[in-house]
């Protein structure tokens, strides 16, 4: 059932995973979502597995992509962004969410200065000209 894959996919278990598809396991379009918040090898190599050999992508991209950015999953957001993640969607879509969870992120840890897997993902996104903050956008200054 749909469970078995989306249960394969958090635990970061690629040959269950696979598994479970050649045997007729269905899944939805929201199993590239949590492959792209699972931060572990076996996530990433789910989300390499489910983009590549079964070529699934989620209509709403800009949601996964969001979920890899504020997660810091710098291998997920370098994946998603090699098959075309939605990063040049309008602002409201995407960057005031990354900026909004980033600070809660960086609120809910603790964390003073920076996370290194977050800035990991602001410099692979730069590589990509991603554009963080529109200029009307609430955290412009």
């Amino acid at each position: 059932n749909e469970d078995a894959t989306l249960s394969a996919v958090r635990a970061g278990q690629v040959n269950t995973l696979r598994y479970a598809m050649e045997n007729d396991c269905p899944c939805d379009q929201e199993i590239i979502f949590h492959a792209a918040q699972c931060a572990t090898v076996g996530g990433r190599q789910c989300l390499d597995y489910l983009l590549n050999e079964i070529q699934l992508y989620q209509e709403n991209g800009a949601m996964t992509f969001t979920a890899a950015f504020v997660t810091g999953n710098y291998e997920a957001l370098q994946c998603l962004l090699e098959h075309g993640a939605p990063y040049n969607r309008l602002y409201e879509d995407i960057e005031d969410e990354i900026m909004a969870g980033i600070y809660i992120h960086l609120q809910d840890n603790d964390i003073c200065d920076y996370d290194e897997r977050l800035q990991k993902c602001v410099l692979c996104a730069s590589s990509y000209d991603v554009a963080f903050v529109a200029p009307e956008s609430r955290f412009a200054e």
